[in-house]
C-alpha cells in the first residue's frame, strides 16, 4: 500500500516537472517569434522607411549639351536599387512635350555623356519628317542641307545594373536653319583712273560668280586674268609707245556681270642716248641681221600670246644682279650710229662682268631658254596672268623650259652674247606684247601693287 502511493507521488511529480518545462518552452519560443516578429517588422520599416524617404535626388542626371547649351531630360524612367539591390524603387517623369527652341543655327553639334550610355538620336524635319535616326557616332555625319525648322530627339539609356541603376532619358530641342544669305555681287577695283607710261593698270574682281572666269577686252593688247587667292586680277599694261589719252578696259564675268573701266593714258619721263656701234664687227652684223630679229621674232612673239592662270609671284621682285651699273634706261630714245630715227629700249641694262650670277628677281615658270642670234642666250619667265621677264646677252643659262623657278634662284651668267658692245644683262618686262618698266616691281611701286592690299588671300 505504502509503496504504491509512493510511486503515485513519484509519478506526479514528473507529470509537474514536464508541465513546467513545457511552459517555460512555450514562454522561449514566444519570446523568439516576438524577437523574429520585432526583426522582420523592423526590416520592412526599415525597407518602407528607405522607400519613402528616397526620392527623384537620387536619379542621374546624364549631362546632354547642345550647341552648347545645356539640356534638361524632357522625360526618364529610373529604377533606383534600395538595400544592395533587393528590391528597388521607379521613378518616371511622362512625357511633358518641351521642346527647347535653339533659335537659328548652321548645324547642331551635340556632346553626350560617356559610352556607359547607348544613345539614339531622332532627327525630323518640318511636318515631322524623318531625316535620320542612329547613335551619337553615326550623327557625326549627318548634314543639314535644306532650310528650315529641325526637331531633334535624344535617347540616352543605361542597361540594367541592380547594383547601380538603369533607366532611360530623353532630351528634345529644335532649331532653325536659315536661308543661305545671297552670295555678293561682283565688284571691279581698278588701280588708278590714270597711269604714265611705263607703269600698268590692276584689275581685282571680287566675288566673281560660281565656276566662271572673267574675261577682259582693250585696245592695248591682250588682258588675262589669273586668280590670286579668293578673287581674280589683271593688269593692263602701257608701254612708252602707248599715246596718252584715254582707254577703255571691258570686263565681263559669267552672263550677269558687264563692266567698263575708263583710264587715261599719261606721258612718261624717258632720257636721249646716243650710242655707237661697230657694225663691221662680223659677229655684230649677224646678230644685227633680217635673219637674226625674224629668229627672234619666231621665237619671241608666240610668248606674248600666252599667259599662265595662275599668280606665281608674291612682294616686290629682287634685283637679278647683286653688283652691277644701270647703262641703258627703260624706255630710253637711243640714236644708233647718228642716225634720224630712235629706237625705244624696251628693258634696263645692267652691265657687269662677265660671269656674275643672274638671279630669278620673282618666282615664276621658265617658257624659254634658248641662244638667239639678235639676243644671246636668252631666258623669259612667266610670273603669272601674262606677265613675263627676259633676260638677253647671257653667257650661260642655268635653267631649262619648264623649269619652277623660286626668287633668288641662279638662272644664268651676265655675259655679251648677240648684239650686245659689252658684258651686260638686257632685263626686261612685259605683259603680253608690251614692255613696262622692271624696276616697278623691285621699287614695289605701281599698278603691280597698287590693289594688294585689297585681295582676299582665301582659298
Amino acid at each position: 500500500m505504502a509503496e504504491r502511493e509512493t510511486a503515485s507521488r513519484g509519478l506526479a511529480l514528473r507529470l509537474r516537472r514536464e508541465e513546467i518545462n513545457l511552459k517555460a518552452l512555450k514562454r522561449i519560443a514566444a519570446i523568439l517569434l516576438g524577437m523574429l516578429l520585432l526583426i522582420v517588422l523592423a526590416f520592412i520599416g526599415g525597407i518602407a522607411f528607405l522607400y519613402y524617404t528616397t526620392d527623384s535626388s537620387v536619379v542621374p542626371a546624364p549631362a546632354v549639351r547642345a550647341a552648347e547649351r545645356e539640356l534638361l531630360p524632357d522625360s526618364y524612367s529610373w529604377n533606383q536599387p534600395l538595400m544592395q539591390g533587393l528590391t528597388f524603387k521607379e521613378f518616371q517623369q511622362p512625357y511633358a512635350n518641351q521642346c527647347v527652341e535653339l533659335g537659328e543655327l548652321d548645324a547642331l553639334p551635340l556632346e553626350l555623356p560617356s559610352r556607359e550610355y547607348a544613345s539614339r538620336i531622332t532627327v525630323t524635319f518640318g511636318e515631322q519628317q524623318s531625316l535620320f535616326e542612329g547613335s551619337a557616332q553615326e550623327y557625326q555625319g549627318f548634314r543639314y542641307q535644306e532650310p528650315g525648322r529641325y526637331q531633334v530627339d535624344v535617347e540616352l539609356s543605361l542597361p540594367e545594373k541592380k547594383e547601380q541603376g538603369w533607366g532611360s532619358f530623353h532630351y528634345r530641342a529644335a532649331f532653325t536653319l536659315p536661308e543661305p544669305p545671297p552670295p555678293p555681287e561682283p565688284e571691279l577695283l581698278q588701280s588708278a583712273r590714270q597711269v604714265a607710261q611705263g607703269d600698268a593698270l590692276a584689275l581685282l574682281l571680287r566675288n566673281a560668280p560660281e565656276g566662271a572666269v572673267p574675261t577682259a577686252e582693250t585696245e592695248v593688247c591682250k588682258v588675262t586674268f589669273a586668280r590670286r587667292g579668293a578673287d581674280w586680277i589683271a593688269y593692263v599694261p602701257v608701254s612708252y609707245l602707248r599715246e596718252p589719252g584715254d582707254c577703255t578696259v571691258s570686263v565681263t564675268c559669267g552672263e550677269d556681270f558687264s563692266q567698263q573701266v575708263e583710264f587715261q593714258v599719261t606721258e612718261g619721263d624717258f632720257e636721249v642716248q646716243n650710242l655707237t656701234i661697230d657694225v663691221s664687227d662680223p659677229v655684230i652684223s649677224e646678230a644685227n641681221s633680217p635673219a637674226a630679229y625674224q629668229q627672234y621674232r619666231d621665237a619671241i612673239y608666240p610668248l606674248y600670246e600666252t599667259a599662265d592662270p595662275e599668280i606665281y609671284w608674291d612682294g616686290p621682285f629682287i634685283e637679278p644682279l647683286d653688283s652691277y651699273r644701270i647703262s641703258t634706261t627703260y624706255g630710253i630714245k637711243r640714236y644708233t650710229n647718228g642716225g634720224a630715227t630712235p629706237s625705244r629700249h624696251a628693258g634696263t641694262d645692267m652691265a657687269a662682268g662677265t660671269g656674275t650670277p643672274v638671279k630669278a628677281p620673282g618666282a615664276g615658270r621658265v617658257v624659254f631658254a634658248q641662244y638667239l642670234l639678235n639676243t644671246g642666250n636668252t631666258v623669259a619667265i612667266e610670273h603669272g596672268a601674262g606677265m613675263k621677264t627676259f633676260y638677253f646677252h647671257m653667257n650661260s643659262l642655268e635653267v631649262a623650259e619648264g623649269d619652277l623657278v623660286r626668287q633668288g634662284q641662279q638662272i644664268g651668267t651676265v655675259g655679251t652674247t648677240g648684239y650686245s658692245t659689252g658684258p651686260h644683262l638686257h632685263f626686261e618686262l612685259r605683259v603680253a606684247n608690251q614692255a613696262v618698266d622692271p624696276f616697278l616691281m623691285i621699287r614695289g611701286e605701281g599698278g603691280f601693287f597698287a590693289l594688294d592690299g585689297e585681295a582676299s588671300t582665301g582659298q
